[in-house]
């Protein structure tokens, strides 16, 4: 027969188990500060609402596009939504092609006369460009929203353990009035945060934007030293790619915050300048048109670096001071709240205290800086 274990080994037993459940408690509060720092719940929100719009926006120019009883034109506009980059280069080859059969290169007159015919050519590949690039934009923001669809996932059922926990520790007990208000000033937050992730995709936005102007300006200032006719066609085109692509780019900024009037590069400013890259293959062509078009691309390219300064210092003073007002009082509760639970541990749990749970309930102490994010 088997010896019963002593009242010793029971409370050994005891205490291991007690220490495990605050062992428990201390890994999944760190679990939970760790996801908190991405938002994931903001993000998602987020991610969803700029799926929505750009889902809009396809539709819209979708429809435009697909009204053309041209069956080429839709055909390759089926490989364009399959991100296939080869069918923007023979519509771009199209042109090229036309406008060598009616030899307007380095003719001022002959471009004058043809330019409304190889403007429209110019359109249906502008059209195809879009449809293209808001198809890619629309794959990176799926990924994105299926990324933060798994982290929420993951922090809900870390919050499920976290009370399961709690209840094992205290049993059924009420929430606090500290618990109570840490969660309306959490939820405040991430409507703040949430507000906080459209000006910081805006200025993503805009940044990209003053990238690709750059480039779009630098290719067309290039197409006044440069004689070789496939080389100047080349560089129109980049400079055309270049210049619609920072103008999307500021659109979609100003999506993302419909209620902000933008000082610079309004609607009205984009849509005169998408009406010059419309004609840039016949305006390279006649010398005081080329003129006119690089001072409106030099000027579309400072005001494009103007409109990013502007939204980033407007979101510092603003909404991102905010949120940083409102992580000071989170921070003061979290402190409060796992002072509260700290000493309502040790009550139930006396064992902490002992040699082997020290580092324990230190460890317990040493969350109250957790889950403010940074």
């Amino acid at each position: 027969m088997g010896c019963a274990p002593s009242s010793q080994t029971r409370r050994e037993k005891l205490i291991g188990t007690e220490l495990n459940i605050m062992d428990a408690y201390i890994r999944v509060e760190r679990e939970i500060w760790q996801e908190e720092q991405q938002a994931p719940a903001s993000a998602l929100t987020h991610a969803v609402s700029k799926l929505e719009k750009i889902t809009s926006d396809l539709e819209r120019i979708t429809a435009d596009i697909t009204q053309s009883q041209n069956y080429t034109f839709n055909h390759i506009l089926n490989k364009i939504y399959n991100v296939d980059s080869e069918s923007l280069e023979d519509i771009d080859n199209s042109i090229k092609s036309v406008m060598t059969e009616l030899r307007v290169t380095n003719d001022s007159r002959l471009a004058a006369e043809h330019e409304e015919f190889i403007a429209n050519l110019n359109r249906k590949a502008l059209k195809c460009r879009h449809v293209y690039l808001l198809t890619r934009r629309k794959k990176e923001i799926e990924e994105e929203a299926a990324e933060m669809s798994e982290k929420v996932q993951n922090l809900q059922k870390l919050y499920e353990q976290q009370n399961t926990i709690l209840h094992e520790i205290f049993g059924s007990a009420e929430q606090s009035r500290t618990e109570s208000e840490l969660d309306r000033l959490r939820n405040y937050r991430d409507t703040l945060y949430n507000g906080e992730l459209a000006w910081q995709d805006a200025i993503r936005l805009t940044q990209s934007a003053v990238i690709f102007s750059q480039v779009g300006f630098n290719s067309w200032q290039t197409i006044s030293v440069t004689s070789n006719e496939d080389s100047r066609f080349k560089l129109a085109t980049e400079t055309r790619n270049a210049i619609q692509e920072a103008a999307l780019l500021i659109q979609l900024a100003q999506s993302m915050l419909p209620a902000v009037q933008f000082p610079y590069c309004t609607h009205r400013e984009i849509s005169a300048l998408f009406q010059v890259i419309k004609y840039l293959y016949t305006d390279m062509q006649i010398p005081e048109r080329y003129e006119h078009a690089k001072e409106v691309y030099r000027s579309f390219q400072k005001r494009t670096a103007a409109l990013s300064k502007w939204l980033k210092e407007l979101m510092d003073s603003t909404i991102h001071k905010d949120i940083e007002e409102v992580n000071a009082k989170i921070s003061t509760l979290v402190t409060k709240l796992n002072s509260e639970r700290t000493i309502q541990m040790k009550k139930k749990i006396p064992n902490a205290s002992l040699p082997n749970g020290i580092l324990a309930a230190e460890s317990l102490e040493s969350l109250n800086s957790l889950h403010i994010r940074k």
